[in-house]
């Protein structure tokens, strides 16, 4: 292992072209987490706290037995009601992603 990387630094050491593909790839691979990966688990981990929060307020509604499953269209909330936890659950949402950066 110390020899492979001896022989890695060596070949660093004698050819800048090296080097400069080296910063390249790191620098490469820093802009993809930075623009894809970050992003993607950054807006995941909000969907998932603002959904949980909003989940919780549908099933008090959604406990009858008699319900279909569809809380909106069962007349279960009103839909003044509805439209305005929506609302606020998209605005949640938005908070959340430029609270951690994102926007």
């Amino acid at each position: 292992m110390k020899a492979s990387f001896r022989k890695f630094t060596v070949l660093l050491k004698k050819n800048p072209k090296y080097q400069i593909a080296l910063v390249f790839v790191i620098l490469l691979l820093g802009w993809f987490y930075w623009f894809q990966i970050r992003p993607v688990s950054i807006r995941s981990e909000c969907a998932k706290v603002v959904l949980k929060g909003y989940s919780e307020s549908f099933n008090a509604y959604d406990s009858d037995i008699n319900s279909t499953g569809d809380t909106l269209n069962d007349d279960k909330i009103p839909t003044t009601l509805a439209e305005n936890l929506l609302e606020k659950r998209d605005k949640n949402f938005e908070f959340c992603l430029e609270a951690k950066g994102i926007k």
